[in-house]
């Protein structure tokens, strides 16, 4: 609802806040976040070391599951 109320216009304002169970308040820094007018179709690859698993992932915008990995260490990657 956020994003699509305010597609295309100037940058949105957040800023996160949250209590710890003493009832202590933190603020995170503000920053200006602004969504695209139109839909965006494509995807972003990148990859992930760490000491079990070395993949490429694919995070497909248009997807509802989004996230899927392209290859993995067992489809011949070398070590990182």
């Amino acid at each position: 609802m956020i994003a699509e109320s305010n597609r295309g216009i100037d940058p949105v304002t957040l800023a996160v806040r949250a209590t710890d169970e003493a009832g202590n308040v933190g603020k995170s820094a503000s920053i200006g976040v602004q969504f695209a007018a139109e839909r965006v179709d494509g995807a972003i690859y990148y990859w992930t070391t760490t000491p079990t698993t070395t993949s490429i992932m694919r995070f497909d915008f248009a997807s509802q599951s989004a996230l899927a990995p392209v290859l993995q260490q067992t489809d011949g990657i070398g070590a990182v």
